[in-house]
């Protein structure tokens, strides 16, 4: 996609849907070690899982969903997070070295960050250097405290950024953030970082799903401008995309996915509509590897209803 496109139709091919849909079924995974084992900076993923079957784990992301947050710059409650765990830096098991990495990144998962998302209408400046626009308050909040741990024994955070750490592990390869919901807020700060400030430039893809605004226009601008890779893929009926309202806006290279371009029927609930497993399984539909009774079974193991998705 060239940097600057506006919103769009969904437009896929069949490999791009399958890259997406595995994509997203990965960021499933790390949402799901989170739920199982919330106090845990270092879970291990469930041997049965994507994740833990095809991937090797080299690193985690960690950090604190803590913020003073305000409205219009008033202060209406101070949220105390607690250190947990994000996202994980990931290769194909069997790569030595690794040929490219994913950093997957999770959505919102428990009530403070529910809250830090809720009132993120405050906006940020994100540098005093002109042209990069502001960056939603409550989003960027935890973005900030955001490390990186190694996958080793006895390894803890790093005093750095993330956006340094991974960028140092990387080195010469490709890397693919992929986010979902306030995944794809955090993805979208993580990729613009490890392409600017990181200096990995068209080393760096983004895959994000059910975005929310990460700032205004002119931060989305300044996004398309430094990454030359990435799509931005929201449901049409989900309402996390709208937010926050007023004068963000939303990503551009966005692919908006109607209805009927979705290849199992997903349900039109508020709910199901933003679920990340209906994102998988509309844009990855039916396979030899993936019934609709396996995208049910992987609905209702993520704690949500089997009957966001049936056959069309």
């Amino acid at each position: 996609m060239l940097a600057g496109c506006v919103s769009q139709p969904m437009l896929l091919q069949s490999n791009e849907r399958v890259e997406v849909s595995e994509l997203a079924l990965l960021v499933a995974d790390v949402f799901d070690m989170y739920k199982q084992q919330p106090t845990n900076l270092k879970p291990v993923p469930k041997a049965d899982s994507i994740l833990g079957k095809d991937w090797e784990v080299v690193g985690y992301i960690v950090g604190d969903a803590k913020a003073a947050v305000t409205l219009n710059g008033a202060q209406l409650l101070s949220v105390g997070g607690g250190t947990a765990m994000y996202g994980v830096l990931a290769h194909k098991k069997g790569e030595n070295p690794a040929q490219s990495y994913v950093l997957a990144v999770r959505g919102t998962a428990d009530a403070n960050e529910w809250k830090v998302n809720a009132f993120s209408a405050d906006k940020l400046p994100l540098s005093a250097d002109q042209g990069k626009g502001t960056v939603a308050k409550g989003f960027y909040s935890i973005y900030q405290t955001l490390r990186y741990i190694p996958n080793t024994a006895n390894a803890t955070a790093a005093s750095v950024q993330a956006w340094q750490s991974v960028r140092d592990v990387v080195g010469s390869a490709p890397v693919t953030v992929v986010g979902h919901s306030l995944g794809s807020a955090m993805s979208t700060y993580l990729m613009t970082d490890l392409a600017s400030r990181g200096g990995l430039g068209a080393q760096v893809r983004g895959r994000l799903l059910a975005s929310p605004r990460p700032g205004d226009d002119t931060y989305a601008n300044y996004v398309a401008s430094v990454v030359q890779d990435y799509v931005v893929y929201n449901n049409v009926s989900d309402v996390v995309p709208q937010i926050p309202p007023g004068s963000f806006a939303a990503l551009k290279n966005e692919k908006i996915l109607m209805p009927d371009n979705f290849l199992v029927k997903v349900s039109y609930s508020p709910v199901c509509s933003h679920q990340l497993v209906s994102y998988a399984a509309g844009l990855g539909g039916i396979q030899p590897n993936r019934s609709l009774d396996f995208w049910k079974k992987r609905m209702k193991d993520s704690g949500n209803s089997p009957a966001c998705v049936e056959a069309k």
